[in-house]
């Protein structure tokens, strides 16, 4: 039907209108929200993976099971074990000040527990190292034990449950991505000891990064830099902290309208300063395999394995991730 010319001008505007919504209909490329799960990094404040633009208002709830086998005996050293499996749930409220600041409170549960991914990895050692100390291990055990040589103790056996401790933070974004150029945000957070018995450290932690986002159409690329100070020392045991880190470096692929595969690496220093203690003190690192569907702006799922590379004496062996993130109106 041909369009009467005093309408030309409103039908144009009305189409670009139509055409500027679906465009932005399409979800943002957003990272994995990892965070290192294995102690003793849980324990101190660590700020997730995310983009540069501000979390819209809403409520992010996520489920992290990470499997933990460590095991280091040395004679005359600091005895560190821990054969567990940790399921944490978090629920973070984040609210949106204009397009440009956001806040969020994050509230952690941790279940300590026998799990279920060790006749797995079990299986997987046998493959590759059989005679490996995992697999002399019982299944399903819930250990952790650390003693310093002036011998100090912290012991725990059996499952247990318990609150974490609950962080604020803040995140502004100061450019946008225009022509090449990065979209870039700072932020900060502070944790406070609200944790209970292995699932916090019992201190403030005051932390502070910089995220930085390419998207290149259909490819995502992000970048997040993060350094944290404890204030105070890890006690029973009492344990020497310091300041400590993280760099992320992730890949977005969308490859439908509403949904993205991701590929991510991360490397974390230790809060821990222990020198006869590598499993607590030494850096750990980990490859995230991921996919994230995002029907609208709305609603997101994402989904993802990780793997622990060139330290899984340090770090947990291998973590599971499902996180659901609900954004309340528009931003």
């Amino acid at each position: 039907m041909r369009v009467p010319p005093r309408w030309g001008p409103f039908a144009a505007v009305a189409l670009l209108s139509t055409g500027a919504s679906a465009a932005d209909s399409t979800p943002t490329l957003r990272p994995i929200p990892w965070q290192e799960p294995s102690p003793p990094s849980r324990l101190f404040l660590q700020q997730p993976f995310q983009a540069p633009e501000p979390e819209p208002s809403g409520l992010d709830v996520g489920l992290v099971s990470a499997n933990i086998f460590i095991h280091s005996t040395p004679v005359g050293g600091t005895q560190v074990v821990f054969d567990e499996e940790t399921l944490t749930l978090l629920l973070t409220g984040n609210l949106a000040i204009g397009d440009r600041l956001g806040l969020h409170m994050t509230v952690p549960v941790v279940l300590q527990y026998g799990g279920w991914l060790d006749p797995i990895l079990n299986a997987v050692e046998g493959v590759f190292h059989p005679d490996s100390a995992r697999r002399q291990a019982p299944l399903y055990q819930t250990e952790a034990h650390i003693v310093t040589v002036s011998g100090e103790r912290l012991d725990q056996s059996g499952p247990a449950l318990a609150l974490g401790d609950i962080s604020l933070g803040a995140q502004e974004l100061l450019l946008t991505a225009d022509r090449g150029r990065p979209a870039l945000a700072v932020r900060g957070a502070i944790k406070l000891p609200t944790g209970g018995h292995l699932v916090g450290s019992r201190t403030f932690d005051i932390g502070a990064g910089v995220l930085l986002a390419w998207e290149l159409g259909w490819l995502g690329i992000h970048l997040a830099l993060d350094g944290a100070v404890p204030t105070g020392s890890f006690d029973l045991p009492s344990l020497t902290t310091r300041p400590y880190g993280s760099a992320q470096l992730g890949l977005a692929f969308r490859v439908a309208s509403t949904v993205s595969l991701h590929l991510q690496i991360s490397g974390h220093t230790s809060p821990l300063d222990v020198a006869d203690a590598s499993p607590l003190t030494g850096a750990t690192s980990y490859l995230v395999t991921g996919v994230t569907w995002e029907p609208s702006r709305a609603f997101a799922l994402q989904f993802a394995l990780v793997e622990n590379l060139f330290s899984s004496h340090r770090g947990a062996d291998y973590t599971v991730t499902l996180g659901a993130r609900f954004a309340f109106g528009g931003r």
